[in-house]
């Protein structure tokens, strides 16, 4: 904290929690917390900053907001059981060595079983699950784990207000198994046996990757698996992407043009704010524009691309609207 604001006059410094938008008031009161967990003396910063959250000038709910992200972080992330949580590397060499260490314990409890295979056989996964699932319970009912709002500093109101709870009835299985029953007499089999013989076309192979915890939203052997196909003579490679977050992004760097595919009625208008997303779109490719909502959402993402910056030159990206079940070639034309 100290290096990242050594050159900053904090004497002359003001920061009022009161106005605040959410996401700017609780990272303010974080740096602050981990600031003076750290031991640097955040007193000399004037105005608010350090009254806000820690006295309660304010009240209503931004002052329980306050208050929550200091119990939170006083309770739950583990930074006062450390000396210095943004410095250092034995904190984060250890919390390394500890997930290591558990990770191999479990994997040969595995092996001990006779394998994953076994272990799912044997429904010992899920009595390991069970018991993990009990065990958190215990520590909730005792208190040796906190859950802010949930077992500790929990207002009246939350202690009185019942949670509703979905009961599943067995009529609902039932349903579910007629729908699937009819689904089946109706579908047509026609498209059916054409979209299997598609799949099996010598000009067309398809390879389901597992990501394995690997993060960017593409499989590690992604890169390798593309310079196969092209060394095979391959001339269109088409790589699907997993996840739908802003750090799902590292197709950016191995594909020539990246469509960002959304759907009406999924929040469009929340996706069109995840820059990370949006900024790597060549194409925005608006599926399913059949169903209602669909002109609302094409506004919502023009409406995003029209606020963006882009210098004079520089590739716009387009919104082209689809079907993609109508199994159209035109709906290709914008790619």
């Amino acid at each position: 904290m100290q290096t990242l604001t050594k050159d900053i006059p904090l004497d002359k410094v003001s920061w009022s929690l009161i106005t605040a938008s959410t996401a700017a008031s609780v990272t303010m009161a974080q740096y602050v917390a981990v600031a003076q967990d750290a031991g640097y003396d955040v007193g000399i910063l004037r105005g608010s900053i350090q009254n806000d959250p820690i006295h309660f000038r304010y009240c209503g709910f931004r002052r329980l907001r306050a208050l929550r992200t200091q119990q939170i972080l006083a309770y739950e992330t583990g930074l006062t059981n450390v000396a210095d949580p943004l410095g250092g590397s034995y904190y984060i060499e250890n919390l390394t060595d500890r997930m290591e260490e558990e990770s191999l314990h479990v994997m040969k409890q595995v092996r001990d079983v006779g394998g994953m295979e076994e272990a799912i056989r044997t429904e010992w996964l899920d009595r390991q699950f069970e018991s993990e699932a009990v065990k958190r319970q215990k520590e909730l009912d005792s208190g040796e784990k906190l859950i802010v709002g949930v077992n500790v500093f929990t207002t009246e109101q939350e202690k009185t207000t019942p949670l509703g709870v979905q009961r599943v009835s067995s009529n609902s299985a039932k349903q579910q198994v007629a729908e699937v029953k009819e689904l089946k007499r109706t579908r047509d089999m026609d498209r059916l046996n054409d979209a299997i013989k598609r799949l099996r076309d010598d000009g067309v192979y398809i390879r389901s990757m597992a990501s394995r915890g690997y993060l960017g939203g593409l499989s590690r052997a992604t890169y390798d698996v593309i310079r196969i196909m092209e060394a095979m003579g391959n001339e269109v490679v088409i790589v699907e992407t997993l996840g739908a977050g802003q750090d799902e992004v590292d197709v950016i760097h191995i594909a020539h043009t990246c469509l960002v595919v959304v759907t009406p009625g999924m929040g469009d208008d929340i996706q069109a704010m995840k820059a990370g997303i949006m900024e790597i779109a060549d194409i925005i490719v608006l599926n399913k524009a059949d169903l209602d909502g669909a002109n609302t959402s094409l506004r919502h993402l023009q409406g995003a691309l029209a606020a963006g910056s882009f210098e004079e030159g520089e590739w716009m990206p387009r919104v082209v609207r689809t079907v993609s079940a109508a199994d159209k070639p035109e709906n290709l034309q914008g790619i």
